[in-house]
């Protein structure tokens, strides 16, 4: 992640670009961060990438539910349902980064149809509800 964080701190691309941590705190899970949900409900792209222990943690899923178009570390374990490179986000490599940034936001249309199916696919199959469900479904009594 830090290296993530040090590249967008200084690429030299002239757009507005805004980088985040969260800090861990016992109030972070008692409350909304306002200033969090703002900064994901404006932007146009948002970069994530996955935890180091664990894949698809919950800024993912939050950062397509924000409707912008999701760039995402390779994932590896395998999920239902899983997202689809230039459908539902895009997967990069540190190598490509900088291109596919330039490249999507160059591209509105595409950003943004990419960015829909992103949020719909994650609203219909990557919810608490249906994780649920899906745990559900699959116990055998």
């Amino acid at each position: 992640r830090r290296e993530i964080v040090n590249f967008l701190r200084n690429t030299d691309l002239n757009y507005k670009i805004h980088v985040g941590t969260i800090k861990r705190s016992k109030k972070f899970y008692h409350k909304v961060n306002c200033a969090y949900v703002n900064q994901l409900l404006k932007s146009k792209i948002i970069v994530t990438s996955n935890p180091k222990n664990h894949e698809g943690d919950y800024r993912l899923y939050e950062a397509l539910a924000s409707g912008a178009l999701v760039f995402c570390d390779q994932m590896l374990t395998p999920i239902n349902h899983p997202f689809i490179h230039k459908k539902h986000l895009i997967f990069y490599k540190m190598k490509n980064l900088k291109k596919l940034l330039k490249y999507y936001l160059e591209h509105e249309e595409e950003r943004e149809t990419i960015a829909k199916e992103g949020k719909e696919f994650a609203l219909k199959y990557h919810t608490f509800v249906y994780r649920v469900e899906e745990i559900v479904s699959n116990i055998k009594l």
